[in-house]
């Protein structure tokens, strides 16, 4: 919660600080429109999820149990992130830009869902190293060792969604965004092996 509320100031001085130029009609304008839209959006989401996860971490924390119940309520979550992933892929470059356009789409909206899991795991991570720090070594353990396998998966999962989606935006000659600062900020710390086009 506390990066959040460190991001609020930004947000509110990227607005303002554009609100002279979106007045203008001009394709660059109607772009940062739409980035600005989505980054509004995206940090309102955020801050509405974080507060309940904040709730459910102070109701874990007061046991292993009930941080261990999280996780595996992520873990199923990831699970059906998954499927979905191997339901819309694998991308078929030769198909009609409609087809495409349309799985665009799909990959954009798991590429979303990606994210708030990432940020859900990130929260529980946090909840492991309090609990640790309360004392329940044992239950800490077994939190951290789960959350670092579903970091793997994740991480798996955002790098093959992101690669199909740059399979689309090479075909219909999509504008690239922030596709790999999007990587970077969740999964750089890790070793480069996230490479893979899809999830076995």
């Amino acid at each position: 919660m506390n990066e959040i509320e460190n991001k609020k100031p930004i947000v509110l001085s990227l607005n303002l600080l554009s609100k002279a130029f979106l007045n203008q009609d001009t394709p660059e304008a109607n772009d940062l429109r739409d980035r600005l839209n989505h980054m509004n959006n995206r940090f309102d989401a955020l801050s509405s999820r974080a507060s309940d996860w904040m709730e459910q971490l102070r109701r874990a924390l007061g046991s292993g149990s009930g941080l261990l119940a999280a996780i595996r309520d992520l873990q199923l979550q990831t699970d059906s992130a998954e499927a979905k992933l191997r339901a819309i892929t694998p991308v078929d470059t030769d198909a009609s830009k409609e087809v495409l356009g349309a799985q665009y789409n799909r990959l954009k909206g798991l590429r979303s869902e990606v994210e708030g899991l990432l940020d859900s795991h990130a929260m529980l991570q946090e909840a492991a190293a309090h609990l640790e720090a309360a004392g329940n070594a044992r239950e800490a353990a077994v939190a951290k060792e789960r959350l670092a396998e579903l970091e793997d998966r994740l991480c798996d999962l955002l790098a093959a969604t992101l690669y199909n989606m740059g399979q689309i935006e090479q075909r219909l000659g999509i504008e690239r965004d922030d596709t790999v600062s999007l990587f970077d900020r969740f999964c750089s710390v890790k070793d480069s092996h996230w490479t893979s086009p899809s999830i076995g």
